[in-house]
Formats: structure tokens, C-alpha cells, sequence
């Protein structure tokens, strides 16, 4: 099964609907992030300071989603409605 990972943190649809919605089509992966890192650490990128850089394959640069059955899925339906209760008043 592709998204191993994915798939043990996340019940199966909810990782299938969070794959579809990632821009780049997969989850990201540990490599994604340490490119990233090799690519900073180098000479040529000794100008760039104070930035925060998305390695998030897309998701920050799409409108945002409802969140809450990701919210639920880790936290329990329970504490995310509580959570959310003094916004809906």
C-alpha cells in the first residue's frame, strides 16, 4: 500500500481525502524536509535569513479546508467540539 505512514496515523479515508488534497498528490516524506535542509545549509544560501519556507508540497498555498475531521481523528470528536464551542456562540 502506498503512504504506509500515512495510512497507520490516519484512519484509511481520511488519509485518502488528505492525499487528494495535497497539490503535489502524496504525503510528504522525511527526505522532502531534509532536501530542504541541505539546500539551506549551503553556501549558496548564506543571503537568506528570517524566512519561513512551507515544505508542505502545496498546502499552504490553497485555500484552507475544513479541518476538523483531521481534528477529530487525533484529537477525539469529544475534545474538538469543545474546543469549538465558544466559536459558535
Amino acid at each position: 500500500m502506498p503512504h504506509e505512514t500515512l495510512y497507520a496515523v490516519f484512519p484509511e479515508p481520511l488519509a485518502r481525502d488528505l492525499i487528494a488534497r495535497t497539490p503535489l498528490g502524496r504525503p510528504g516524506t522525511p527526505e522532502d524536509i531534509g532536501e530542504m535542509v541541505v539546500q539551506l545549509a549551503r553556501p549558496e544560501s548564506r543571503w537568506v535569513a528570517g524566512q519561513v519556507i512551507a515544505v508542505d508540497g502545496g498546502m499552504t498555498v490553497q485555500p484552507m479546508a475544513d479541518l476538523t475531521a483531521l481534528s477529530e481523528a487525533i484529537y477525539g470528536p469529544e475534545r474538538v467540539s469543545k474546543a469549538l464551542a465558544p466559536a459558535r456562540r
